[in-house]
C-alpha cells in the first residue's frame, strides 16, 4: 500500500505543504490514515469572518488524484453545514469538473476564498447574516477537534503576534510623525524670523553695493575699451599673416604645377619617338618581305 501512486502523491503534497504552507492555512493526515486530512482555516480579513477559526477534513479516494476527495466541516462557521459533505466543484460532487492537476493545497486556498462569497442555495452552504457570523467567529476559538485534538486558540499564534508587533510599530511611526512635524514648524518660525533679518542686511549690502558697483561699470568702461583696442589691433595683424601665407602657397601652387607641366610634355615626346621608332622599323621589315619575295618570284621566272 505505501508503494502505490496514491499514497505517494498524497506523501508529496504533505511534504510540500509543511515546506512552504499557504497563508492561513493549517493541513496534514491523520497519524496511521493518510486518506483523512485535518485542516485549519484563518477567517479573510476585513470579512465578517476575521478572527475566526474554521476546522474541517477532506476524504480523499484510493483513487486520488483521478477522483476528488469529500469536504466536511467541523465546527460552526455560518457559511458552510456542520457535519455535511459540501458540494463545490472539486469536491465529490462534481467529479466531472474535477481536474486531476487539483491538489489538496490548492483546494484548501479555494476553499478560503470561498467563505466570503454567497451560499447560492448549494449543498451544504448556508445564509446566515453577518452579525451571526462574527458571533460564530469569537466561538470558533473555543473549538477542539476530538479526532486530531487541533485546539483553535493554539493555531495562528505566530500571525497574531506579528500582527500586534506590526500594529505597535504602526503607532510608534505615527508619534515619531508628529513629532518630526512638531520639529518641522519650529524650524519654519525660526527660518521666518532669520529671514526677515537676512533681508534687512541684504537690503544694507544692496545699498553699498550700488556705489561700489557704480565705480566698477566705470573701471570695466575704462578696461573694456583698451581691450576693445588691442583686439582691433591683433585682427589687423592676424589678416596681414594670412594674406602673407595665402600669397606664399599661391607662389608653391603655380611652381608645381609648371612642373607638372613639364614633366607632361617631356614624357609625352619620349613616348612620341619610341612609337615613331617602332613605325619605322615596322615599315622596314615589311619593306625587306616584299623584296624578298619579288626576288624570289622573279628568279623563278628565268
Amino acid at each position: 500500500m505505501s508503494s502505490s501512486p496514491t499514497v505517494k502523491r498524497i506523501m508529496r503534497e504533505c511534504k510540500e505543504l509543511r515546506q512552504n504552507p499557504p497563508e492561513g492555512i493549517v493541513a496534514g493526515p491523520l497519524e496511521g490514515n493518510v486518506f483523512e486530512w485535518h485542516f485549519t482555516i484563518k477567517g479573510v480579513e476585513d470579512t465578517e469572518f476575521e478572527g475566526g477559526r474554521y476546522h474541517g477534513k477532506l476524504v480523499l479516494p484510493s483513487e486520488y488524484p483521478f477522483k476528488p476527495p469529500d469536504l466536511v466541516m467541523l465546527n460552526k462557521s455560518g457559511r458552510f453545514d456542520v457535519g455535511s459533505k459540501i458540494c463545490l466543484n472539486f469536491s465529490g460532487f462534481h467529479p466531472e469538473s474535477w481536474q486531476p492537476s487539483w491538489t489538496i493545497r490548492t483546494m484548501l486556498v479555494a476553499l478560503r476564498a470561498f467563505m466570503p462569497t454567497p451560499g447560492g442555495g448549494a449543498i451544504g452552504a448556508m445564509e446566515v447574516n453577518k452579525q451571526q457570523r462574527k458571533k460564530f467567529a469569537e466561538q470558533s476559538l473555543d473549538f477542539k477537534c476530538t479526532k486530531c485534538g487541533a485546539y483553535m486558540k493554539e493555531l495562528f499564534l505566530d500571525d497574531e503576534a506579528a500582527k500586534k508587533k506590526n500594529s505597535e510599530q504602526e503607532e510608534e511611526d505615527e508619534e515619531d510623525e508628529e513629532d518630526s512635524l512638531e520639529i518641522e514648524e519650529s524650524d519654519t518660525e525660526n527660518e521666518e524670523s532669520s529671514g526677515k533679518k537676512e533681508k534687512k542686511d541684504k537690503k544694507d549690502e544692496n545699498s553699498n553695493g550700488e556705489t561700489m558697483e557704480n565705480e566698477a561699470k566705470v573701471e570695466n568702461g575704462v578696461m573694456t575699451q583698451k581691450t576693445e583696442e588691442r583686439e582691433e589691433n591683433a585682427v589687423v595683424e592676424q589678416d596681414g599673416e594670412e594674406r602673407g601665407r595665402e600669397e606664399r602657397n599661391t607662389i608653391a601652387e603655380t611652381c608645381r604645377e609648371g612642373s607638372k607641366v613639364r614633366l607632361v610634355r617631356s614624357n609625352k615626346t619620349k613616348k612620341d619617338a619610341l612609337l615613331d621608332w617602332l613605325v619605322f622599323s615596322l615599315l622596314v621589315v615589311i619593306l625587306a618581305i616584299l623584296c624578298k619575295k619579288f626576288f624570289v618570284r622573279f628568279k623563278d621566272q628565268l
